[in-house]
């Protein structure tokens, strides 16, 4: 049921690319008459055993055709060839286990364990393979095989070997040169790059002609089918002058200026357009001395649009001050990576390169920076007269410039400004908060003068303003919790009408942290100076979850319900109540009440199908519900696709469930798999008896920062991994 929300912590690319001119771009590339390559590259997989690898058997008599082949080798050591992918990984694993010098059962587990979307154990075995048998073809072309699928076994998909699938079909076609299947595999390898983007100006055009032209020499017939391939790498090779590139090819080679001619003179782009397409130009970097505040800005952008940035350009570029556990940098390093996955996925959809998007993005782009090494640097991102899209705020730190946050960030200053009151630098600290506070964050109950005020007077002058403006922008991450004391004493001595904020930063903090005790005490005074008002009555109530006071949250809800009768978000609350209590029956039977009113929305249907997985068996109506919720939100919808995938994981349905689950990280734009997908996985791998890889997965699920709803996916992951013998 999870729902994700990747965000980037450093670079909002979405108001980067917020141009008119962008929303033409992919419609122009896919549809200015661009003619896709023939032939399916894609479904060219496993190739046959040699010789000297098949126990006696005839190789010639096997199937070239690579959807018979598996079957005729699972047949040849005994395996019923459509027996299910857990009997025939049971099988496989046994003939390993029995010899385990033997290449060929391993090259037929690696094909079995990418059916089974283990991809890492697939290239594990495939690499065993190679090395049980270094003269063998069929070894490194299983390699080369498994090496173009990622852990789930996505093809393509962030985390694949691009590089070794290469050297692996390489080794394959060295060693059966008239593999015509080899060259193929090359062929598209060469036309991608390292983060599976086509015709990028990484990609090896090059090689991917001269293979084409390798294979003119082998299969004259089979040449034929790929003559596009031929014609389209020329093209963004620039070796065919004389091709009279589409209006799309024109704009992925950069040449915009041809691109708008032909547009014009199609009738497909207005002047004005077209003015500006003419004005493009493949993007140059600023000459930004490293010693430039703006540097590390220009260097975060352009490692997001190439898919450049990864937790050894984080450690570069980000402020280490403004991560202060190690927990919290990796969490905060994985949303990076998320978003900026999601990013890139949405650009392979959109068929735009990398390239033209940079060249698109960042024209007319403006960097400006005020401020010093010792308070920091305000730096603006700006493209022409306008707004600022963005602003950041930059220290310097170990000798080098680092981000400490953005405009869209909070936690990350709070932090930064604590390190750097708590380091001496009083007015660095206030400097950044001042910023944050000049863009109406941070007010929530910061400092004694409330919200947002005048950028340069909104902090008081103390260091207990500093504390408290800080405090206001790390409710939300655990961080908060050491501060709490500090802020609860502030309280004590503070005038009455500064009170009641203070009182809400500590319940919002104490309630974060999971400390119950407090957060009672807290709750329960702001609710007695504030009788009858819901919303404290449900901070209360949020205390009473962490203390398992039910007696006095049911009261509550007794209360609100006499007041409002058959109140939908009432009868929510008590299925809520209920969830935390352990009674999912009871939680469940509170939502049937809206779904037989007639008034269920998707998130109705969404969590009674969820909730129907903390009971055993699982409820028949469970995958019925499911269903209806991804029917109305037109299977569009990552938690519903989530839940119903966490259904199917858990009720015989393996393939159906990884067949959900994968669109629905195609609908979220995940470039590879999160907590809520990990839980799917693992329920997947547990059908196939794949036990170890159940435990991996499920133990990908990571606690979160915040206190453990009893119904998130980490609770459920936890539950199997005691099931499994595993549980930390």
């Amino acid at each position: 049921m999870n729902t994700v929300h990747p965000r980037l912590l450093l670079i909002s690319l979405a108001a980067l690319l917020a141009v008119p001119l962008h929303a033409q771009v992919a419609s122009w590339i896919n549809d200015a008459s661009f003619t896709a390559p023939a032939g399916d590259l894609a479904s060219v997989a496993k190739q046959p055993l040699p010789e000297n690898m098949l126990k006696g058997a005839d190789p010639h008599a096997l199937s070239n055709d690579p959807d018979q082949l598996q079957a005729e080798l699972q047949a040849l050591f005994g395996i019923r060839p459509h027996a299910s992918i857990r009997e025939t990984l049971a099988a496989d694993r046994a003939l390993v286990a029995a010899d385990p010098k033997d290449a060929a059962a391993r090259i037929v587990l690696t094909y079995v364990l990418l059916d089974a979307g283990i991809g890492d154990k697939a290239r594990a075995e495939a690499l065993e393979a190679t090395v049980l048998a270094p003269k063998s073809a069929a070894a490194f072309s299983a390699l080369g095989w498994a090496s173009e699928f990622n852990i789930i076994d996505v093809r393509f998909g962030r985390g694949f070997d691009w590089q070794g699938a290469i050297a692996a079909w390489q080794k394959a076609k060295a060693l059966n040169p008239k593999d015509t299947d080899a060259h193929l595999q090359l062929i598209d390898l060469y036309e991608h790059d390292a983060n599976g983007f086509r015709y990028s100006s990484a990609s090896r055009l090059a090689d991917a002609i001269r293979e084409l032209r390798e294979l003119q020499q082998l299969d004259k017939s089979l040449a034929t089918q790929y003559e596009d391939h031929l014609r389209i790498d020329q093209i963004y090779a620039h070796q065919l002058q004389d091709a009279h590139p589409t209006a799309a090819e024109l704009i992925s080679l950069r040449l915009y200026s041809q691109a708008a001619d032909v547009l014009t003179a199609a009738n497909a782009i207005t002047p004005q357009q077209a003015e500006r397409l003419r004005a493009l130009h493949p993007y140059v970097p600023a000459d930004i001395p490293a010693n430039d505040p703006r540097a590390v800005i220009q260097q975060m952008i352009i490692a997001e649009l190439t898919g450049a940035f990864d937790e050894r350009a984080a450690t570069q570029m980000l402020a280490h001050q403004a991560y202060p556990t190690e927990a919290i940098w990796q969490r905060s390093l994985q949303r990076n990576l998320a978003a900026n996955g999601a990013l890139q996925m949405q650009w392979k959809k959109s068929g735009v390169s990398p390239d033209v998007l940079t060249d698109f993005s960042l024209a007319n782009l403006k960097l400006t920076a005020t401020g010093n090494d010792a308070t920091g640097y305000r730096i603006s991102m700006q493209r022409g007269p306008g707004p600022a899209l963005q602003t950041f705020f930059v220290v310097k730190e170990d000798g080098s410039y680092r981000i400490a946050a953005t405009s869209r960030t909070d936690p990350e200053a709070g932090a930064e400004a604590i390190y750097l009151l708590r380091s001496g630098n009083e007015a660095a600290a206030r400097n950044l908060l001042n910023w944050k506070l000049a863009q109406g964050r941070g007010g929530r109950g910061a400092g004694r003068q409330g919200g947002a005020a005048d950028a340069e007077t909104a902090v008081g002058p103390g260091a207990e303003d500093i504390t408290l403006a800080a405090a206001s922008l790390l409710v939300g991450r655990s961080d908060i919790q050491p501060l709490l004391p500090q802020i609860a004493a502030l309280r004590e001595r503070a005038p009455a009408d500064q009170q009641p904020a203070l009182d809400m930063l500590l319940a919002r903090g104490y309630l974060y942290v999971g400390d119950g005790a407090n957060a009672a005490i807290i709750t329960r005074r702001m609710r007695a100076a504030n009788p009858n008002n819901e919303a404290m009555e449900n901070l209360v109530a949020q205390a009473d979850a962490l203390t398992h006071d039910f007696a006095d949250w049911k009261s509550i809800l007794a209360a609100q319900m006499q007041r409002r009768p058959n109140n939908r978000a009432l009868i929510e609350a008590s299925a809520k109540e209920a969830e935390t209590e352990g009674d999912f029956t009871a939680a469940r039977n509170d939502l049937k009440q809206i779904i037989d009113s007639g008034q269920a929305v998707t998130t109705d249907y969404n969590l009674y199908g969820w909730l129907a997985l903390f009971s055993s068996p699982v409820a028949a109506d469970a995958i019925p519900n499911s269903l209806q919720a991804n029917s109305m939100s037109n299977n569009a919808n990552f938690s519903s696709l989530h839940t119903l995938a966490c259904l199917y994981s858990v009720t015989g349905k393996p393939a159906e469930a990884r067949q959900v689950i994968l669109h629905g990280m195609d609908i979220n734009n995940l470039a590879e798999p999160n907590d809520a997908v990990w839980m799917v996985m693992g329920g997947i791998y547990e059908q196939y008896g794949a036990t170890e890889a159940a435990i991996a997965a499920y133990t990908n699920v990571v606690r979160p920062d915040k206190q453990p709803d009893p119904t998130e996916s980490y609770v459920l992951a936890q539950r199997r991994l005691h099931v499994l013998g595993a549980a930390h």
